[in-house]
């Protein structure tokens, strides 16, 4: 593992949540040169201060540290730390480097592939330097467009109804800011949003969901790799449940079904394209529960990359 330090000059910026605690933000990566600019470019935009961003790149095999390299050259943080994994352990281990490496009371982890909208890391940290049994929360996720009407509608519909099942009961991800965990990340644990979530709740914090700060996520763009993503998602959920005893938000069927209806009324249009999502869930969770209790097991920890 290679730790390489960027110095930078730090101008003047926002700091009023930055002076109150200390933040550090970590990035895993892996292979993702063509997305990281574009990240980046919207941390350097936003409106408050922190000591520290670090990169866990693993297993790259592409430009992503020379694209990080010249990206943040002029940015406004005391440090950019990349740290190399030479091969690609999971999403979990590269936390866990983040975790015994930020020197943060309050952390922040983003998916590469983002872009963040302005003020969403100053929203996103609020509740927890105003509030100390917050333990963690998480922006709002809005699906960038992929070029394909149908396609388009899939993510919008997953993502809204994602929204609205966060406004009754947090499931957070994408990005989220989080105090430190009294433990780290089992290696193959392949839900680690919701991991965190279980340690804090058990730990006695609470979980908020900050609507106002606003991630734009990339999404599948074919209905195949929609289908494989979904089927992950709940067989790592499964795994999450099998560990801990904790139950993603999103588990809870009635809630779900509750939340598409209120979709529905407020979106009658919606409504051939809401049953189609509705079918391609029910059988992706069918095909998950198998994999999980009949074929496979434990929910594999590193996945495979699909088209955005």
């Amino acid at each position: 593992m290679t730790d390489r330090e960027l110095k930078m000059e730090v101008p003047t910026l926002l700091k009023e949540i930055g002076e109150k605690v200390r933040l550090s933000i970590g990035v895993p990566v892996h292979n993702e040169a063509e997305r990281l600019k574009e990240l980046i470019e919207s941390i350097k935009a936003q409106d408050i201060y922190f000591q520290e961003l670090i990169f866990i790149l693993s297993g790259c095999n592409d430009d992503s540290e020379q694209i990080i390299q010249s990206s943040v050259r002029g940015a406004a943080w005391d440090r950019v730390r990349i740290i190399k994994q030479s091969r690609r352990e999971g999403k979990a281990s590269a936390i866990n480097l983040f975790l015994n490496e930020a020197e943060g009371d309050v952390l922040i982890m983003l998916c590469s592939d983002l872009k963040l909208e302005q003020g969403c890391l100053r929203k996103l940290v609020q509740p927890l330097t105003m509030d100390p049994f917050v333990g963690m929360t998480g922006a709002r996720p809005i699906p960038v467009t992929t070029g394909s009407f149908f396609m388009d509608r899939m993510n919008q519909i997953i993502w809204q109804l994602h929204h609205l099942v966060n406004l009754i009961r947090p499931k957070l991800g994408e990005a989220v800011a989080f105090r430190r965990p009294q433990q780290y990340l089992p290696y193959n644990c392949a839900a680690d949003e919701v991991f965190l979530e279980a340690v804090l709740k058990k730990e006695g914090l609470s979980l908020v969901y900050q609507p106002e700060a606003i991630v734009r996520n990339k999404c599948p763009t074919t209905l195949r790799d929609l289908f494989c993503q979904r089927v992950r998602i709940f067989w790592a959920h499964l795994d999450v449940r099998k560990r801990t005893g904790y139950e993603a938000a999103s588990m809870d069927t009635v809630m779900v079904l509750k939340r598409s209806i209120a979709y529905l009324l407020e979106n009658p249009r919606m409504l051939p394209y809401l049953l189609f999502a509705m079918g391609l869930e029910s059988t992706a969770r069918l095909k998950a529960r198998f994999k999980f209790y009949v074929s496979t097991g434990d929910a594999p920890y590193i996945w495979e990359k699909y088209d955005k």
